[in-house]
């Protein structure tokens, strides 16, 4: 185990030693070279004296001379041509360079770790035939460790740094090994006394990095603290003397880090060693009587390594401003971790306290990044979005139901503000994300989508309803603030989120409203409320759709546009389809119904989204072809109202025939109501084809050409089938007149038929 603990310290300190040592190295080789090469290129170059030639001839080549005209008069010099500079060749390190490299270098590091294995090899020999005591034993490996460390210093002296580096990496590992086995294993020294020999061995480790300006040896100095709660544990709880020396050991650190800034790895390294201890322990150790002084050190290592930050950006430039975020994120989200496991063990929750004070330190710490350094655009957007995180789960925890989205709906308007405000774009998108986490926190909420209990719900005025609405309100805010400082694309998503959301608070409202009225009825009953429910929805949808495009009218906008399109197109569907039969039959009444003038109403509506579509024909190329659109829904909830009103008023009266399988009333009345439908679907095609002819409409038509086409094939297929003959011929007939009728039409009309159309 000795060996074993020996060889992974030499080789974890080797490595980064190594590592370290290289980039140096070829940094100092680069650095070379470029110097050499500026002193080669600035050296002064000797001018040439060029004479001044006038009525000279110059020497040309006899193939020349017969074509060229030399001059007798001197012309101008030709300008100086600036010199071209070529980018500078990546220096490649030389055979002497590679020779001082491994001959200097990494033999001296090989060399440290075979001296470490040697003597550890010895020892263990010695220590097996009982060659020395074990006092001697631990005498002889801390006199060992202070002589490399003295040897280490003497070499430096003179000039050979990277040997003085291996000795003393060997020497502090050394020491490291003498204080735990004098613990460990022969239990020479108290755990108090090694803790405090520890500590020291780590100071040696730093003062040393600090005389040799190495990080390889601070490594080996945060190695060797970080391990040694782990070297010297006995298996007791000792929070206090634990976390001390942790945080002592942290501040030691930041400081050697505030002084060779360059070194930054060493934040991460004991943000990271420091939790780890701390999480370990915790999950041994920890119980609810030593609360307190659990949260004191808690807010002890955050507060180091916060209030360092703090001061890095405050104060300073930071160098790594990247690993500088990643690090205060690191410890803004163990810390919450933290905190919130251990407050969780307490009977009575708090966790809602502690989020929102947690939630309010990083509030303070934003105001006050914004006051010292607005600049400092990264750090403050950081520390805001972090106490919003913290405040979010705070109203997650304290409150219930519906008041969760309320709260945090709220919350992300906040954000929105203050992110518009001050122009922080950072703030706004966290605004946005909180946004979403509150709508799907809210479709989430049970009761949402369907109140329970049902028997106490009240219309409108309940907390679901008010949810909605507040939710509508904060994504309307989000779209008027996106108009004003983003692109386009985040005010149309916005836009479009609460037209859903206000749809869904009408569809979920109205189903509910019938629940409540269904309660204690008996079976008809319930049937009629179920058919006037959806009914209900498709008109509310029909109207909310032409409330949008009387918006998209007044002040045009692409959402409210595309989205009372479609909502009015949807409601119209959904009523249609729902009131082709009635339900239930025995309550039905020809004309005087619910769906009559559910579809009549949808009919007017679509006549005025048809006016207006006309008006905003000029803003959008779309607006033409909606209106064909509307026009075919307009004929389709026609036929089908008039489908629906001719078979329901013959289906009542089959219903109300008492045997209907036994008496002869039921098959007339099964032929009336075929032979109604037949006349009246030529009725209605003739009346859509003078409708096509004169608003010049050739959709119409054509949907009246299809209509009499299916007329025909029901005519010959079902009526000639199973009619009576009396109705077979009337039937018949009544299809003769009205075809011939249409074909004069068709010959009449001809210059209209052939002109374009007007849709």
């Amino acid at each position: 185990m000795f060996l074993g603990l020996l060889l992974l310290i030499l080789v974890v300190g080797l490595f980064v030693l190594l590592v370290r040592v290289e980039r140096i190295a070829g940094r100092l080789t680069t650095l070379e070279f470029k110097i050499e090469l500026i002193e080669k290129t600035a050296a002064p170059t000797q001018a040439t004296a060029v004479p001044l030639v006038q009525n000279i001839p110059l020497p040309l080549p006899e193939s020349s001379k017969k074509d060229v005209e030399i001059p007798t008069t001197p012309g101008p010099l030709p300008a100086p041509q600036p010199p071209i500079t070529q980018p500078l060749p990546t220096p490649s390190r030389s055979k002497e360079e590679w020779e001082a490299l491994i001959g200097g270098k990494l033999l001296n590091r090989i060399g440290a770790v075979a001296l470490i294995i040697g003597v550890g090899l010895f020892l263990k020999y010695a220590f097996e035939n009982n060659w020395i005591t074990e006092t001697l034993r631990v005498i002889l490996g801390a006199v060992t460790g202070v002589a490399a460390l003295l040897f280490a210093a003497r070499a430096h002296r003179k000039g050979f740094e990277i040997f003085s580096q291996g000795l003393v990496g060997a020497g502090i590992a050394i020491l490291y090994l003498s204080v735990f086995a004098s613990f460990n294993f022969y239990q020479l020294l108290s755990q108090p006394v090694a803790f405090v020999f520890m500590a020291a061995v780590t100071i040696i480790a730093f003062t040393q990095a600090f005389r040799y300006d190495s990080l390889a040896v601070s490594l080996l100095g945060w190695f060797g603290g970080f391990l040694t709660p782990f070297l010297l544990s006995t298996g007791v709880p000792n929070e206090i003397g634990l976390f001390s020396y942790l945080f002592l050991l942290d501040i030691g650190l930041i400081a050697v880090l505030r002084a060779r800034g360059r070194w930054y790895i060493l934040e991460p390294l004991a943000l990271g060693g420091t939790y780890v201890i701390y999480f370990l322990w915790f999950q041994e150790y920890f119980t609810a009587d030593i609360l307190p002084i659990t949260l004191l050190f808690l807010t002890l290592f955050w507060g180091l390594f916060h209030g360092f930050d703090l001061f890095l950006e405050l104060r300073t430039t930071v160098s790594s401003p990247s690993i500088r975020r990643l690090v205060a994120s690191a410890n803004a989200i163990l810390a919450f971790i933290a905190l919130l496991l251990a407050v969780d063990r307490l009977t009575d929750n708090r966790l809602a306290e502690a989020s929102a004070v947690y939630g309010l330190l990083y509030a303070a710490t934003a105001l006050l990044s914004w006051r010292v350094k607005p600049d400092a655009r990264v750090a403050f957007l950081q520390y805001c979005l972090t106490a919003a995180v913290a405040v979010a789960c705070a109203i997650g925890w304290e409150f219930e139901k519906f008041s969760i989205p309320i709260a945090w709906t709220i919350e992300a308007v906040m954000l929105l503000i203050l992110g518009t405000a001050i122009e922080r774009r950072g703030l706004w998108y966290g605004g946005e994300i909180l946004l979403l986490v509150a709508l799907a926190g809210l479709f989430s909420t049970f009761g949402a989508l369907a109140y329970e209990p049902i028997g106490m719900y009240t219309p409108i005025w309940n907390t679901r309803a008010l949810a909605f609405v507040i939710m509508v309100l904060g994504f309307v805010c989000g779209t008027v603030l996106a108009r004003r400082d983003l692109n386009a694309t985040h005010a149309e998503v916005l836009q479009y989120g609460w037209i859903i959301i206000a749809l869904t608070l009408l569809t979920v409202e109205i189903d509910d409203i019938f629940r409540a009225i269904s309660l204690g009825a008996d079976e008809v009953t319930r049937t009629s409320i179920s058919f006037q429910r959806f009914i209900a929805v498709g008109v509310g949808w029909s109207a909310s759709g032409l409330a949008l495009l009387a918006g998209a009218r007044t002040r045009f906008d692409r959402p409210l546009f595309y989205g009372g399109c479609w909502v009015l197109l949807i409601g119209a569907l959904l009523t249609t389809l729902r009131g082709a039969a009635y339900s239930p039959i025995e309550l039905f009444a020809p004309i005087l119904n619910l769906r009559f003038a559910a579809l009549l109403f949808v009919v007017a509506l679509s006549f005025f989204a048809l006016r207006w579509l006309k008006d905003l024909r000029g803003r959008s190329s779309w607006a033409q072809d909606y209106r064909g659109v509307i026009r075919i829904t307009i004929a389709a909830i026609a036929f089908v109202l008039l489908t629906a009103e001719i078979r329901d008023s013959f289906e009542r009266a089959i219903g109300s025939v008492v045997g209907p399988e036994s008496s002869p009333e039921v098959p007339r009345l099964r032929n009336l109501q075929q032979l109604s439908l037949s006349g009246g679907w030529l009725v209605y095609s003739v009346g859509l084809m003078i409708f096509g002819l004169w608003r010049r409409l050739r959709t119409l038509r054509i949907m009246a050409i299809a209509l009499f086409g299916f007329t025909i094939l029901k005519i010959f297929i079902y009526d000639l089938s199973f009619l009576e003959t009396v109705y077979r011929f009337i039937s018949f007939i009544a299809l003769g007149i009205i075809l011939l009728t249409v074909s004069y039409l068709y010959q009449r009309y001809r210059a209209i038929i052939t002109e374009p159309s007007a849709d």
